[in-house]
């Protein structure tokens, strides 16, 4: 059995943390030392699963994975020109855990633990805007069985579910000086906090095809991942505001929640080539369809609302060798 075990290390300062959606693409130390790009790599190691399943059909003995990669994400914000203090989110984990088993009629069974989404945000006290965010996280893990089938000595495929486990946390001060009910009196101690987690399925599947015995092609698609979040909603301040009728009597203090959320579908191709037996490169491009991430909707009981996102379709470039 060829045992790697691996832990790597990624330092990460965001210009914000939800610019370019909330992809981690940080998914074992081969992967990272390599931007990525494995796509088309036909001499893998367990992580192919991640990266490309197909390429396990090129494996010849079973393979064990494991690693994990650390990132921190800070950045220093502006509220209408006005510095604000450091946003520093503290150390997110995402932990990795691969294996691969050759098996007779030219079959590879795969099995993938690892982190597609996730990060957050945390602001210290007298940020502008804490009537959004005080604290925001979003952790996911996914676990993705795959079985690998070689066609041709140069052609494979591979397909397997991916099922995702996602939990999402949010505390505010919903009446926080920038708000509009700060304008009519309303004190800013009021604090609420939103929670909870799902677990949902999609799919994968990708392929890889020897050019020659040194260069190969591979593509790979991932599902979108449709999540129905379930938790709860609590608010805790001070009670005068509802006394005072700045707010309804209505909105619960303590109560259940829901959101839903779609994970995007992507779509990945990428070339590797062997330049010599211990050097080798390659590149992949990564097209991620974050607009259909429209929105969230929060539902509370008699207090939902909706988080409105106008992101883009993103492409990422990935080099390395």
């Amino acid at each position: 059995m060829k045992k790697i075990v691996s832990m790597a290390i990624s330092l990460i300062a965001a210009g914000n943390v939800l610019a370019a959606g909330f992809g981690i693409y940080e998914a074992s130390t081969r992967g990272n030392a390599m931007g990525g790009a494995l796509v088309a790599d036909t001499q893998p190691d367990a992580s192919a699963n991640y990266y490309n399943a197909a390429n396990t059909a090129f494996a010849t003995n079973i393979q064990v994975t494991v690693g994990a990669t650390f990132i921190n994400p800070f950045y220093d914000p502006e509220v209408n020109h006005v510095p604000q203090n450091r946003m520093n989110a503290g150390w997110f984990t995402a932990p990795n855990f691969y294996f691969s088993v050759p098996l007779p009629a030219d079959l590879t069974f795969g099995w993938g633990n690892y982190t597609e989404y996730g990060l957050g945000s945390r602001y210290a006290g007298g940020w502008d805007l804490a009537n959004d965010t005080k604290e925001t996280t979003m952790r996911q893990v996914t676990l993705n069985p795959n079985l690998a089938y070689k066609i041709t000595d140069k052609w494979s495929i591979a397909a397997g579910p991916r099922v995702s486990w996602i939990s999402f946390s949010n505390d505010k001060q919903p009446f926080y000086k920038n708000s509009t009910l700060a304008l009519y009196g309303a004190p800013a101690n009021l604090y609420s906090h939103l929670e909870g987690e799902d677990w949902s399925i999609g799919w994968t599947a990708s392929t890889l095809y020897k050019i020659t015995d040194d260069w190969s092609i591979g593509f790979v698609y991932r599902s979108p991942i449709r999540h129905n979040i379930r938790g709860h909603f609590d608010m805790t301040g001070d009670p005068g505001l509802v006394l005072s009728g700045i707010l309804p009597t209505a909105i619960p203090y303590h109560s259940s929640a829901s959101a839903r959320l779609t994970l995007p579908e992507s779509y990945i191709l990428g070339s590797n080539y062997n330049v010599t037996d211990r050097y080798r490169v390659g590149t992949a491009i990564t097209w991620t369809r974050w607009s259909s991430i429209r929105e969230i909707n929060f539902n509370i009981p008699n207090y939902g609302y909706t988080q409105a996102f106008h992101w883009k379709d993103t492409p990422r470039v990935s080099f390395g060798m």
